[in-house]
């Protein structure tokens, strides 16, 4: 049995690049050979086709996702403050030059009709998202308040993740995501439990 001369979670975080950049149809199988520097062979063994990758790439992104979140939470003031810095920085994440979105935002647009398998894939990853939300809301919230704040969560980051791609953004950022979610004004107010 050949030995593995590559780092797997390397070549996950070029694919999830090279994916996230040119999209599922635009990249190419040369495109992810040059990206990741694998072979045709150890490619397709280890992740079995392209779309075998895909789907990993996709599961890493949304996994780093939750942690992402996860640790912006726990380093803020409170649980209201880091979901409002979080939303903030998904409007100034917008503005850099390079700016590519959310990769599974993105996938659900790119293949809405296409893949089945894989759409199926991304909205399981964002059910994943979306219960990490509830669960981090639990913590200040009732169950049933939590899922429904999830849910609201979730459409305005789509929202916003789409939304960003235009060139006008509101001027004030947290006042205009205020606005849409009352609920993230007053920390003091979240003893609803």
């Amino acid at each position: 049995m050949a030995i593995k001369k590559f780092d797997v979670d390397v070549v996950l975080e070029q694919a999830i690049n090279t994916f996230w950049q040119y999209g599922y149809h635009g990249t190419s199988m040369q495109q992810l050979l040059q990206a990741t520097g694998l072979r045709p062979g150890s490619l397709y063994r280890e992740f079995e086709s392209k779309e075998g990758l895909y789907l990993l790439a996709l599961s890493r992104y949304a996994a780093a996702t939750i942690t992402t979140v996860n640790n912006r939470i726990q380093g803020s003031s409170s649980v209201i403050e880091g979901i409002k810095s979080i939303l903030v920085d998904l409007f100034e994440e917008a503005k850099a030059k390079d700016y590519c979105g959310c990769f599974l935002v993105k996938t659900q647009l790119e293949l809405s009709a296409h893949n089945e398998s894989i759409l199926s894939n991304v909205s399981e990853e964002f059910a994943k998202i979306e219960a990490n939300y509830c669960a981090i809301l639990k913590t200040i919230f009732s169950p049933e308040i939590s899922l429904q704040y999830a849910k609201q969560l979730m459409l305005i980051i789509f929202g916003i993740r789409v939304y960003s791609y235009q060139s006008e953004q509101p001027e004030d950022v947290e006042d205009f995501i205020l606005s849409i979610l009352p609920w993230l004004k007053d920390d003091s107010n979240n003893n609803i439990k």
